[in-house]
């Protein structure tokens, strides 16, 4: 910049699924301040994966004033330099706020989220192209995967978002739409817009028109009232409104961040890149053709960058899992500490010593496509180690990017490829965790070809700062696509592994990739577990509570002085064998449980009058009252065995959990009627707990009051003197003699 020339900046919210960035840029594209904020990520049951709007919005908030501090205090005028925004976000994710009070009327639900399985096998079931049905209007197919199907399934199961449908006042968006409405007013007049490229992920969009496909919002039945315009990824959409931290600044590009990094990576037609995160996300220009896949792959939007510039188009690979199993390596395994440790401890051997790791967590993506595929790991032998596990994981994230870019070479054919100088299709990377250099030495060994590192990997932001720059004219078209600085200052990765190991290599790759399929029902589905845990911490609470309304009439059974203080230790005892029984479900011994329930009444008692003495000095009533205790806890587990023989279905795995419940009230209903007589109590404060319906309602009731993400939390504090249980020999207690009721007893008591 020459001397007294104007300092100008762009900046760029980078709003992604576990953090959100702003950077700002000068007119070099160089990066010259930036801030980072992460946020709360929800788990409600397992699969479901959600965000709090008003969490994500004032991350914006924080990164913008932050950034700007950062900034200015390097001695840069961003006050007065700061020409526009753009804004690039996780696509998919959806949610509906109301119009009227500016609020979310539900969490913003995931793009990984896959609650919507039953909604999408029962479209695959009614309509005539199963499936496939919306791939000629909007390249994509029937999967839990886009935010058409995260709709219904909000507008069907959340009241406040039906109510506010039928009344008027919803609006539906992705993350772009949401930001964009709050950043210019809100409910002063904000804007309701999205871009083609996020638009393009929701199934509701024609990728021929680029606009919302009518025949599509008529099958699902979703009114087009809420549904956000459609601009550009590269034009002035508007200013931001007084409030935040920057008023009056043009918000000029918006893209969805695999499109944004597209752009970053400077991508033209023939050329592809891949991103590398949670999971990672391939995307081929195919120009200005839309090219059907018979691979496995989606045809989507590259970007369109001007309201009358013509649209590039793409074929796109995602891949759930990338980033993320490094993760779990890390936060559910205790392999490494970092994630950057991963490297140096693959780095300690030469190869997998013949493991492969298939990060099929929740299905598989491209170019699969197996919602039923569940996670394994391969040839172990006694000589593996961590090592080899840490190289395994890595090469999984190879092997997924080679399987996407072998469909994309098959789909695009010679021609729709472009190659350089020595006819090489090079592969442009980005993402943290191209930091990696084995990783990238890998996806080049795996791909045969070479794959090329920009200086600067964070390309989404970057992207989302160059449609901005090209709607306000600080850059054009030719200055970005037609500069080669940016390979001169990457690194590429050149392949060195002999082309027969390679084929061999990938050979077993896809023998492994076989062995995820039709896995699902193999675990009773984690959500269920939640319920349960609730059945039982209830049924035990329950417990507590009636005991001690009747204290007094125990106080005249017990002849010992002091017995009042003995009452609670017994109550203790009980809770410990509801968690005895907790851990049957985690052992899987429902059957060894279900067989043996009878003895558990004598062992019951004889430990409890062994324990506290006092009971026994009580006679013949402070006996009934402890057979009466394990009488309970026997009939109401064979209520929670026929539960969990239901919930370990297929069909009860696809349903939501008010239905879940449902079901299970009728199996209860049907097998115990008479529930109260079989235990027959003396005393009508007992009868409380001899509704099996009263445990299941208040426990669900229950679970809903916990807070989103503190599962894990409420199992450590509940599970307690149960998961040390687990440590023990089940083998052995298999074959044992009912006794060993007695020896498991003890030992929680001993707890």
């Amino acid at each position: 910049m020459s001397k007294g020339e104007e300092e100008v900046f762009i900046g760029s919210i980078d709003q992604g699924t576990t953090s959100t960035r702003f950077i700002i840029y000068d007119r070099f594209a160089r990066p010259i301040g930036s801030h980072q904020v992460e946020f709360t990520q929800f788990y409600p049951e397992a699969g479901w994966v959600e965000h709090n709007p008003m969490e994500i919005l004032e991350s914006v908030r924080i990164c913008i004033a932050k950034a700007l501090d950062k900034a200015t205090a390097n001695g840069h005028n961003v006050d007065s330099g700061l020409k526009a925004i753009g804004l690039t976000n996780q696509r998919e994710t959806t949610l509906v706020w109301s119009k009227s009070s500016g609020c979310p009327l539900y969490n913003a639900i995931v793009w990984m989220d896959v609650r919507t399985s039953a909604v999408c096998r029962k479209l695959e079931k009614e309509l005539p192209g199963g499936r496939t049905h919306f791939v000629e209007s909007c390249g994509l197919p029937i999967s839990t995967y886009f935010s058409a199907l995260k709709l219904l399934w909000l507008i069907d199961n959340v009241d406040a978002v039906k109510k506010a449908v039928d009344s008027g006042d919803a609006l539906f968006g992705t993350i772009d739409s949401w930001l964009v409405w709050n950043l210019t007013g809100g409910i002063h007049n904000g804007l309701h817009i999205t871009d083609v490229s996020n638009a393009s992920r929701t199934m509701l969009m024609n990728l021929k028109t680029l606009d919302w496909d009518k025949k599509t919002l008529d099958i699902l039945g979703i009114p087009a009232e809420i549904l956000p315009k459609i601009v550009s990824n590269s034009e002035i959409i508007g200013n931001i409104a007084k409030g935040w931290p920057i008023p009056g600044i043009p918000i000029a590009g918006c893209l969805g961040d695999q499109h944004a990094a597209m752009l970053g990576q400077v991508c033209k037609k023939g050329e592809a890149k891949s991103t590398y995160g949670t999971g990672a996300f391939i995307l081929l220009n195919t120009g200005e053709e839309i090219i059907k896949s018979n691979h496995g792959l989606l045809s989507t939007i590259a970007f369109k960058l001007g309201s009358n510039a013509p649209a590039n188009y793409a074929l796109e690979g995602s891949i759930a899992i990338a980033g993320a199993a490094v993760q779990w390596l890390r936060d559910s395994l205790g392999i490494i500490s970092s994630a950057s440790e991963i490297e140096e401890l693959a780095l300690q051997v030469d190869n997998t010593g013949g493991v492969y790791f298939v990060p099929a967590f929740n299905g598989l993506f491209a170019p699969w496509w197996r919602d039923d595929a569940r996670g394994v790991c391969i040839g172990i032998t006694r000589f593996t180690n961590k090592s080899h596990i840490a190289r395994a994981v890595l090469e999984s994230m190879c092997f997924q990017v080679k399987d996407v870019l072998d469909s994309m070479h098959k789909d695009a054919g010679e021609k729709g490829e472009a190659k350089n100088e020595k006819g090489e299709f090079l592969l442009r990377v980005d993402g943290g965790a191209t930091v990696n250099n084995l990783l990238m030495q890998i996806q080049a060994d795996l791909l045969g070809t070479p794959v090329v590192r920009p200086a600067d990997i964070e390309t989404t932001a970057l992207g989302a700062a160059y449609a901005a720059g090209l709607a306000i004219g600080m850059w054009t078209e030719a200055d970005l696509f037609n500069s080669g600085e940016k390979m001169k200052k990457a690194t590429t990765f050149n392949p060195v592994l002999r082309e027969e190991l390679r084929k061999k290599k990938v050979e077993s790759w896809c023998k492994a990739v076989s062995r995820t399929f039709d896995l699902a029902d193999l675990s009773l589905p984690m959500s269920c577990f939640f319920d349960l845990k609730c059945c039982l911490d209830h049924f035990a609470q329950s417990l507590l509570e009636v005991f001690d309304r009747t204290v007094g009439v125990i106080k005249s059974v017990v002849t010992s002085g002091g017995a009042a203080a003995n009452i609670r230790p017994l109550i203790e005892s009980q809770r410990l064998c509801c968690r005895i029984f907790y851990s049957l479900i985690f052992q899987d011994l429902l059957e060894f449980f279900e067989n043996n329930m009878d003895t558990w009444i004598t062992e019951f008692r004889d430990i409890l009058t062994a324990k506290y003495p006092v009971l026994e000095d009580g006679g013949r009533d402070g006996l009934t009252l402890v057979d009466g205790m394990g009488a309970t806890l026997v009939e109401a587990g064979k209520l929670y065995v026929i539960a969990i023989k239901f919930l370990t279905t297929k069909e009860a795995h696809e349903l939501n959990r008010d239905w879940r419940l449902t079901y299970v009230l009728d199996i209860f209903d049907k097998h115990e009627p008479d529930f109260g007589e079989t235990v027959g109590y003396n005393g009508s404060a007992l009868k409380e707990i001899n509704d099996p319906k009263h445990f299941l309602v208040a426990s669900l009731a229950n679970l809903s009051a916990h807070s989103p993400g503190r599962y894990p939390q409420v199992i450590s504090e509940n599970l307690g003197p149960a998961s040390k249980l687990i440590s023990l020999d089940y083998d052995h207690i298999r074959a044992s003699a009912p006794d060993t009721l007695k020896f498991r007893l003890n030992l929680a008591i001993a707890f």
